[in-house]
């Protein structure tokens, strides 16, 4: 676990969490992480081996911080999917690879945020299934 030497003892997400708009911020923020980590995965190739290990140390210092305080972030991609899932689905496509009676996460626009096992922020998706 990341050990933080100017943690705040005045932070408690429990509190912050009551508030619709720091609960906002606080998902935003995390979004805005996860995007970015998504983003500089298109870059890997073009930066060194270094470089490539610094950004993944500091991504993972984050992660380390949001795991501290109860936060999770689940992301969809490439999993089955069925309506009975938390995620909304913002958009369906037909793959004709796809058997007809086969769903699955194409694509996700917004992760899911969990706050101590519980969802904050709904995960949007892109479903893709077969031909019927």
């Amino acid at each position: 676990m990341f050990d933080r030497k100017f943690k705040s003892k005045n932070f408690s997400p429990e509190v912050l969490l009551k508030f619709g708009e720091a609960k906002d911020i606080i998902c935003d923020l995390i979004i805005e992480m996860w995007r970015l980590k998504n983003r500089l995965k298109h870059l890997k190739d073009k930066l060194t081996e270094e470089d490539n290990k610094l950004i993944e140390e500091g991504f993972e210092r984050i992660r380390d911080v949001l795991d501290m305080y109860g936060f999770e972030i689940i992301d969809y991609l490439g999993e089955d999917y069925n309506d009975g899932m938390s995620c909304r689905k913002i958009s369906q496509e037909i793959n004709p690879n796809l058997p007809p009676d086969k769903k699955k996460i194409k694509d996700v626009f917004r992760p899911e945020i969990r706050y101590k096992d519980k969802i904050i922020s709904q995960a949007e998706v892109i479903v893709e299934r077969g031909e019927e």
